[in-house]
């Protein structure tokens, strides 16, 4: 999964991210999940702070956050919803 924070008033163009992922990243290495979020919580020392989100993880009924899932079949990142969470979850889509 991969957090983005973007700048105020701008959109994320997922078919564009999709394309970037896929072609500048070795398979291994793209994320299956994008988060938007408003903040990054950050420690005192400034380092990002990640046990809230892996403990979260990509269940969309526990996030407010938009979530998003790599799509190969569609070319895109859809938005997770509970029903592809569901198909994810019984193997139904493969990570």
């Amino acid at each position: 999964m991969a957090s983005l924070i973007l700048k105020q008033n701008k959109a994320i163009d997922l078919e564009k991210m999709y394309k970037q992922v896929v072609t500048y990243l070795p398979g291994y290495a793209c994320p299956l999940f994008l988060r938007v979020q408003e903040t990054m919580e950050m420690t005192g020392t400034f380092k990002q702070q990640k046990f809230r989100l892996v403990d979260e993880g990509f269940n969309p009924s526990t996030i407010t956050d938009p979530l998003y899932f790599l799509d190969n079949s569609k070319q895109t990142y859809i938005l997770l919803t509970k029903e592809v969470h569901e198909r994810i979850l019984s193997g139904q889509i493969k990570l």
